[in-house]
């Protein structure tokens, strides 16, 4: 059973699946054995398939990285890093 949304064809059973209806495509990924446990437990202690967990962790907005600080200076560190180790040399 298909629905019609968008002018395309979408599957009803993947749409229920995802929170919203979109254009599926399919990937295959590799991983760590651990690392698929561990998404298997959280996708059913979601209530959710593992390729809507994957969808939704991948979606998510990344978290700027914490600045180390060992270095005083700029959070740019990585755009000037010759500049910045070269006082160092010395």
């Amino acid at each position: 059973m298909t629905e019609t949304r968008l002018g395309g064809r979408v599957d009803l059973a993947y749409s229920r699946v995802h929170t919203r209806t979109m254009r599926a495509v399919r990937r295959t990924i590799s991983m760590p054995l651990s690392l698929a446990n561990r998404l298997d437990r959280e996708a059913k202690r979601r209530g959710k398939s593992f390729s809507a967990l994957i969808a939704e962790l991948a979606e998510r907005k990344p978290e700027p990285l914490p600045y180390a600080g060992i270095i005083e200076d700029d959070p740019d560190l990585s755009l000037r890093v010759e500049e910045v180790l070269s006082r160092f040399a010395d």
